[in-house]
């Protein structure tokens, strides 16, 4: 797929990634860990990758398959992958609270860079 680069449309026009992960304490088999998950928030995309099938699809297809540690359970109480559509109330700012909770760790800087980012807030 070879294509000329075309002039990128301003945001939020523009297809958008946000692509973190959230960390928090779990009681597992009487030990605890410190559990990580992945979030990556998606937006503006072009079709078909802006339906939410393609998307599930396109994940448990393609990626699932080749990612070791990406669980695999499908259960609704327990699933591996959840494709959600962004809720902008929920989502706007749901990558900056762990932020406050872990800012006296090792590492307090804020890894998300919202000066020079085109992320709307």
């Amino acid at each position: 797929m070879k294509q000329r680069l075309k002039k990128l449309p301003e945001p939020p026009l523009r297809p958008q990634l946000v692509f973190f992960h959230e960390r928090k304490p779990v009681v597992r088999h009487g030990r605890q860990i410190l559990a990580f998950h992945t979030h990556l928030h998606l937006g503006a995309l072009p079709d078909p990758l802006n339906d939410l099938w393609y998307i599930d699809n396109l994940v448990h297809q393609k990626v699932r398959p080749r990612v070791q540690k990406l669980l695999k359970t499908t259960s609704e109480e327990n699933r591996g992958v959840v494709i959600k559509p962004w809720v902008w109330e929920h989502h706007a700012s749901y990558n900056l609270k762990d932020y406050y909770s872990y800012r006296h760790h090792q590492d307090p800087d804020l890894v998300l860079d919202y000066q020079n980012s085109d992320l709307l807030f």
